[in-house]
């Protein structure tokens, strides 16, 4: 039985992390400049996605088979 996590943003620190499979948000960390490949690949209930503002590459299939995926948005450095 999965959690529900549907309210809860989880920090993505590009370290191969394992998220729960009922994973909607996450939120990547100020340090990260990569998300791996397949990072997120079939977390089929992640919906929104808040990058960095260093990020500089996505990986290919980072974010494959994220059927729900509605918004990716950025966060800029104050």
């Amino acid at each position: 039985m999965s959690s529900n996590t549907s309210n809860v943003v989880f920090e993505y620190t590009g370290e191969r992390q394992q998220f729960p499979e009922d994973l909607v948000r996450v939120r990547f960390h100020p340090s990260v400049k990569e998300a791996d490949d397949m990072a997120f690949w079939g977390y089929k209930r992640l919906r929104e996605v808040v990058l960095n503002e260093g990020l500089n590459k996505i990986s290919k299939m980072a974010f494959a088979a994220c059927q729900s995926l509605e918004s990716i948005n950025y966060t800029l450095k104050e």
